[in-house]
């Protein structure tokens, strides 16, 4: 959760001039919140699937470390991909919150 709440935090930094000229064009801060979220969703499922392919794959590794546990549980995975797709979207909302927030004027001054 720290390590996505500080990418999209330090993207949110990153692009807080763009932002702002979206919010002087008149995007409403519900459409800012909705595009950060989304770009740290995207990010999430494509972290999520990677994890879950290797996941998957090298379950059979530790087969032989397992006592009376399936190494391919898919409800264990469903679980693990579900918690990790709720804490992005958590961690992605703080910086999507201070996004809305961004005064135009003083981001376009900022240069």
């Amino acid at each position: 959760m720290l390590g996505m709440y500080g990418v999209l935090a330090f993207s949110v930094a990153q692009r807080t001039r763009e932002i702002g000229v979206r919010m002087a064009l008149g995007a409403q801060a519900g459409e800012v919140v909705r595009a950060v979220i989304g770009s740290g969703m995207k990010l999430a499922l494509v972290g999520a699937g990677i994890g879950l392919a290797v996941a998957w794959s090298g379950a059979g590794l530790l087969s032989a470390f397992l006592f009376d546990v399936a190494p391919r549980h898919v409800a264990t995975y469903a679980g693990a991909v579900a918690g990790v797709l709720v804490i992005s979207c958590v961690a992605a909302y703080l910086p999507a919150r201070r996004a809305a927030r961004v005064n135009p004027l003083s981001a376009l001054n900022d240069e």
